[in-house]
């Protein structure tokens, strides 16, 4: 049993480390070992018009840090929302839950998924926004791709409030 329970450890962590350097070759591969085939998936539901609008996501492959020292507290404050899809409207969830199923067992979480209108612009939060001239906001220390993922960030974790202190 020991033996077994050994072997079964060791094939665990040499997963572990096979998804570890995948995810160096792969940025995708950081949010999920199953995450690039789930975007083909997306790419063509969209294609065939199953979707409305085409899911966003993960929203962690649409931003980049401005400053790396900050990860970790940009991490802890977004926390699963990096791995996190946007859709339009219910019935687009409805069509990347079902896709989603292919990818995760049962048993196992799935990434979740925002449901909220796309815009064409970014919410105007300066008159909530956190200012300070040493410290930056979440959301000031994050180049952020897509106007979806900015909008959801703000609305899911108020980003342009919370401010960064080394």
């Amino acid at each position: 049993r020991e033996e077994l329970d050994l072997r079964n450890t060791l094939n665990y962590n040499q997963r572990q480390l096979k998804e570890l350097k995948d995810s160096k070759t792969d940025r995708l591969k950081r949010f999920g070992p199953h995450v690039p085939a789930l975007l083909e998936a997306i790419d063509d539901a969209y294609r065939k018009g199953r979707f409305k609008f085409k899911p966003v996501g993960p929203l962690g492959a649409c931003i980049r840090l401005r400053d790396p020292e900050l990860a970790l507290a940009i991490e802890s404050c977004l926390k699963g929302l990096l791995q996190a899809y946007c859709c339009h409207d219910h019935k687009d969830e409805r069509v990347l839950q079902s896709l989603m199923k292919g990818f995760y067992s049962p048993g196992t979480s799935r990434p979740q998924i925002i449901v909220s209108e796309f815009q064409e612009e970014m919410h105007d939060v300066k008159n909530r926004a956190a200012v300070h001239s040493e410290f930056p906001s979440v959301l000031t220390a994050l180049e952020i791709d897509n106007v979806v993922v900015a909008n959801s960030l703000i609305d899911m974790r108020n980003i342009e409030s919370v401010l960064l202190i080394k």
